[in-house]
């Protein structure tokens, strides 16, 4: 492993900041990484290390050449002679770091033009921050642009952790707010070195998963609090690292047991300071909502709508969940339509939109879409019983922390129970399993 023998000893900020970038393969993606890096920080006082977790690809060979030719002397690579994952190797990065300010940053980014400085002044502007990140980016360009994968993390009611916002258009007004969190991700993470170091760094018996969420909440303990800068903007492949999610179920109950008592649900107080609201979905789905009354007015104005007018619509109100059913049926392409799918499901899921769209791949002849879509719709397969029970703990834990309006809709939710049974679950089950014989008998050789 490789030695830190210079953690002891006092930094001499030779930088103002230090990209510490963890690798573990996936060469084509530091690559690119580290062109957009010299493309984007040319003229800053900048210096980029390299944690390469005992690579077997190219990188070893590639990575010192190439960091060499983009940034000089200011270029630096560790190889560690075993995979020490995410938390230890940032914490070496840490200890070798001469900035100011550490960037921990995924190689499976890619920094777009104008987002270094803007971050470094977060921390003149905002004196009680203690980390600063931009907005991230799902990779994929969609009839609205790109989309947010993350523009900071909301604690729900029932104490997980979410990605405020995932999926909207990148360009909606909802995504170019400040904001302030308790935590926002290490994917793209600013934070001033002395503070990391005072803060005990990334806990390694995390491995690959919620390093950022203990780290964010233990400086939340101190006072501070994080905050994502809308105007700086970096693409996100996320996941790209082998055995990202590995020790998900590992990483999740030892971060619970030792978070719990520190996450404080606020998902519902960003929402409210947008316009917005909680509500129990048709399968207990807790999302997000337009008011009535904004549904009834945006409603109305789509009758006779074009598809570009509805963009624009949902542009500004994103989650007016009609506006994508409007939008969807009037999509002029196949293509377009899948991608589409994808945006309203990931913020609507719902058993029956799976097989929907499961369908409509099918007819397109994109298997490989209709099955992801078939695997979606697993996560509804779940027995009356099992949702009443789930309803009732979920009512009991809303009503104990003080949620009486989710409280109340669960109540509501049981209350329909039989209902739902035989108008949504025992036709969605019925149609599943056609869906699953179906798309078996299509793959049996000839």
């Amino acid at each position: 492993m490789l030695s830190a023998e210079r953690s002891c000893r006092a930094v001499r900020h030779h930088f103002e900041a230090s990209i510490i970038i963890p690798v573990f393969n996936q060469w084509h993606l530091t690559r690119a990484c580290l062109r957009a890096l010299a493309a984007t920080t040319k003229g800053k006082s900048v210096e980029v290390l390299i944690m390469d977790n005992a690579s077997t690809d190219d990188t070893p060979e590639a990575c010192p050449l190439l960091g060499k030719q983009l940034f000089g002397d200011a270029f630096r690579y560790f190889r560690s002679s075993q995979n020490i994952n995410f938390g230890p190797a940032s914490n070496l990065g840490a200890k070798h770091a001469q900035g100011k300010y550490l960037i921990f940053l995924n190689n499976d980014t890619i920094p777009l033009p104008g987002w270094y400085q803007p971050l470094i002044d977060d921390f003149t502007k905002f004196p009680h921050i203690a980390a600063t990140g931009p907005l991230l980016l799902y990779p994929e360009s969609t009839p609205f642009g790109y989309t947010v994968q993350h523009l900071g993390v909301a604690v729900t009611p029932l104490l997980r952790v979410t990605h405020l916002y995932e999926g909207i258009p990148a360009d909606s007004p909802l995504a170019r707010k400040r904001r302030f969190f308790q935590i926002i991700t290490a994917a793209c993470m600013v934070i001033p070195r002395t503070l990391f170091m005072e803060a005990d760094l990334f806990d390694e018996k995390l491995i690959n998963g919620f390093e950022d969420v203990d780290l964010c909440l233990r400086l939340k303990q101190q006072g501070y609090q994080m905050t994502v800068n809308p105007g700086t903007r970096v693409v996100h492949y996320t996941s790209q690292t082998p055995g990202r999610h590995t020790f998900e179920k590992k990483n999740s109950i030892y971060a619970f047991n030792k978070c719990a008592k520190m996450l404080v649900p606020d998902w519902h107080e960003h929402l409210k300071y947008d316009g917005l609201a909680l509500r129990i979905g048709t399968w207990q789905d807790i999302g997000v909502f337009c008011p009535s009354e904004t549904c009834h007015q945006l409603d109305s104005m789509a009758t006779a709508a074009s598809y570009e007018s509805l963009k624009s619509l949902l542009l500004r109100h994103p989650f007016w969940e009609k506006g994508w059913e409007l939008l969807l049926s009037s999509c002029p392409n196949e293509r377009e339509k899948a991608i589409l799918q994808s945006i309203s499901y990931r913020l609507y899921p719902d058993a029956n939109k799976a097989l929907e769209f499961y369908a409509s791949a099918m007819v397109a002849g994109d298997r490989q879409r209709a099955a992801d879509w078939l695997n979606k719709s697993k996560s509804f397969l779940v027995s009356l019983k099992k949702y009443v029970n789930k309803g009732k703990e979920l009512r009991s834990w809303c009503d104990s922390i003080g949620f009486a309006d989710l409280a109340g809709q669960y109540t509501d939710w049981l209350a329909h129970a039989e209902r739902f049974s035989k108008e949504q679950l025992q036709p969605f089950l019925a149609k599943q399993k056609q869906a699953f014989a179906e798309f078996s008998a299509q793959a049996a050789p000839r």
